[in-house]
């Protein structure tokens, strides 16, 4: 209910109200991830709202609050595939959620404080680099909307924009077939 509660107030443009609601929460539920998602997405609209400092902490959270935040929430439920989780399909969606969530902030940071557009930008651009290359697979459903974020970033840059597939295709580390046995060292 509080949750619900939370969610409105942030519809209604209720930030503070909103937080106050969300942040006893996370408190008491630190890893409930609706928790999170409703925390993080609450930063994000109120950084929409012309606060843009609200980014930062859509972005990596507030500990004092213990509110994880887009790149903490991604973080979370990797662990949680890689821990072999029953509900390792439904965290993967999530986990692509809220990657493509915290470039979003990142592109929207950068639209609202012409002072930080830059910086957001090749922070937007290095993360999702940085994802492309230990991802072996993007999954289908989100490929189209990463691409069109990675595109937007190269043309705010002024960079030859290219696509994911396209860089990809250009960066991905080849993978080693065999590794060569390194002589015994004498003891």
């Amino acid at each position: 209910v509080t949750l619900r509660l939370a969610n409105c107030r942030r519809h209604q443009g209720s930030f503070e109200e909103a937080q106050k609601l969300i942040v006893s929460l996370a408190k008491s539920q630190p890893l409930a991830l609706d928790v999170q998602f409703e925390a993080a997405t609450l930063y994000q609209a109120w950084g929409n709202s012309g606060r843009a400092e609200q980014f930062d902490k859509a972005i990596a959270g507030v500990e004092s609050e213990r509110v994880l935040g887009w790149s903490q929430i991604a973080l979370y439920l990797q662990r949680l595939i890689d821990g072999g989780s029953k509900e390792s399909d439904r965290y993967r969606d999530r986990r692509w959620e809220a990657r493509y969530n915290q470039l979003q902030c990142r592109l929207q940071h950068a639209g609202a404080d012409s002072n930080k557009k830059t910086d957001q930008l090749k922070r937007a651009r290095s993360e999702i680099q940085g994802m492309m290359m230990v991802t072996s697979v993007v999954d289908p459903r989100w490929a189209p909307r990463y691409d069109a974020a990675y595109r937007k970033i190269l043309e705010e840059l002024g960079e030859p924009v290219i696509s994911l597939a396209e860089y990809r295709e250009k960066y991905k580390p080849t993978v080693v077939a065999a590794v060569a046995k390194a002589p015994p060292v004498a003891t």
